[in-house]
């Protein structure tokens, strides 16, 4: 009886360890593929991926490929975001240098006009460099904007009584309060 047992479990390990070999040697060959493939071009990997030998092997290969295809959106899109910053800088620097240039011709062909006349010009073009200065900061903090201001509600009265309370509290005097607030 005890001779009958044993040799049923003899061959059982036999056996189960035989599956696990063969079963190891078969899907060896998937797996030692893998490695390499960080050695290839991004765009040759796909290619060159080994044929999947079982559902799971299935599986892994499906989440890479899914998972290469997010991180290639995600390339593009950051390629198509310095392109598009890249124009817009390109853009607004030929913007920039408009106004520059009429200053410069409004010195060069000031002969005959008032000095009123010229600092009105002149403080035009400014106002415009300034426009495209501000316009050039806005769109710089646009992936920021939410992280740098806080647009909220608040109450005006609630908020203009305790700057008052606290300015008045903290100096004790109503005069210092009046400085700074004005």
């Amino acid at each position: 009886m005890i001779s009958n047992l044993l040799y049923v479990n003899v061959i059982g390990l036999i056996l189960g360890g035989s599956y696990l070999v063969i079963g190891f040697y078969y899907r060896r060959s998937f797996y030692s593929a893998i490695p390499a493939l960080g050695q290839l071009k991004p765009d040759e990997w796909i290619a060159s991926l080994p044929t999947a030998q079982s559902y799971a092997q299935k599986q892994l290969l499906d989440r890479m490929v899914s998972s290469h295809g997010l991180h290639m959106q995600q390339l593009q899109k950051l390629i198509d975001e310095k392109r598009e910053h890249q124009e817009y800088i390109l853009s607004w620097i030929h913007e920039m240098k408009l106004p520059i240039a009429a200053g410069r011709l409004l010195i060069v062909n000031s002969e005959g006009k008032s000095t009123d006349y010229i600092a009105d010009r002149f403080e035009d073009e400014l106002s415009e460099i300034d426009h495209f200065v501000e316009q050039a900061m806005y769109y710089s903090r646009i992936d920021s904007f939410a992280s740098e201001y806080l647009i909220a509600e608040v109450s005006l009265q609630n908020s203009t009584l305790s700057f008052y309370n606290l300015c008045y509290n903290s100096t004790g005097t109503i005069e210092r309060f009046a400085r700074a607030v004005g």
